[in-house]
């Protein structure tokens, strides 16, 4: 099943398992962009034709603001927020001149404002753990090695100073299992390294194969069953749907289902990696990437 291309300049964001609805973000290239929409949805169960656009409330507000200010319409780099799913909620974060927070309901199709979170945080990474949100580091100084947790229950952000392992100057977090992993790298050590969280500190696991993230590569960490799948920049269009090996292509493709029909030539690999030992050591594999044509493209 192939998925309809996304809007122009979109990216991928997070798949919700219970409903396979996909979710891009989406900043206008120029100031001149009249769409008001900066996320998208797409819904296979509702129409498998169209993405449908959401806009976030505090951040349209924001923008909205800016504009009477200027008197012009402007631009705000939306692409650099994160997201990440718990239950049925898509929280977003970050990605402002201000430290917003909100979150999706995906049953009633509603909106709700969060408490800001201490810091604005540019280029953040976020995953769910135990039923909170962590939102780590972040592109400028003064965040690069902090992070926030959000806890639901609480309704409260939770800052942590010194999270992320120094001198990285970059990061990507995940969660296989009930543990936190991440993948940090910076000038000195310019190969992602691979790190699971135990208690309050970080344990090294070593570098990922094959430097994947050679020449500054971005990288993600997708779970895919009980293993974490991580994929270069070039190929963000891999997401996994529940719990299983299925696949589905969430950027400008093309893309397969693994277990599709005929496919095209291959495009190289993606590694994945199991934890073993209880978490004190890893297991690595190749997954090998294909594509199929698409017709318009």
């Amino acid at each position: 099943m192939l998925v309809p291309l996304p809007p122009e300049g979109s990216r991928p964001l997070v798949i919700a398992p219970s409903t396979g609805d996909i979710f891009c973000m989406r900043t206008p290239f120029s100031s001149s962009s009249s769409s008001p929409s900066f996320l998208w949805r797409y819904s296979p169960n509702a129409d498998p034709e169209t993405w449908e656009p959401l806009c976030i409330p505090s951040y349209a507000s924001l923008v909205t603001t800016c504009n009477q200010h200027l008197g012009r319409k402007s631009y705000v780099p939306l692409s650099t927020i994160t997201a990440t799913l718990l239950g049925h909620h898509l929280y977003v974060a970050g990605g402002l001149p201000v430290p917003a927070a909100s979150r999706y309901d995906l049953h009633a199709k509603t909106w709700e404002r969060l408490p800001d979170m201490h810091h604005l945080r540019v280029q953040a990474a976020s995953t769910e753990c135990e039923g909170l949100i962590y939102v780590v580091g972040g592109r400028a100084l003064d965040t690069r090695y902090s992070a926030e947790v959000y806890d639901p229950t609480a309704g409260a952000w939770t800052l942590i100073k010194d999270f992320v392992p120094q001198p990285a100057e970059e990061c990507v977090v995940a969660t296989l299992g009930k543990r936190l992993v991440m993948l940090t790298r910076s000038k000195i050590e310019p190969e992602w390294q691979l790190r699971v969280r135990d208690g309050e500190a970080w344990h090294e696991l070593g570098e990922v194969p094959d430097s994947v993230g050679q020449g500054w590569r971005r990288a993600e960490m997708v779970p895919v069953g009980n293993e974490i799948w991580v994929v270069e920049d070039r190929w963000w269009m891999l997401k996994c749907v529940g719990g299983g090996i299925r696949v589905w292509p969430t950027f400008s493709g093309p893309g397969f289902w693994p277990e599709g029909n005929a496919v095209g030539g291959r495009e190289g690999f993606a590694n994945a990696f199991s934890l073993v030992d209880g978490g004190k050591g890893v297991e690595w594999r190749k997954i090998p990437i294909f594509s199929v044509p698409v017709k318009g493209l």
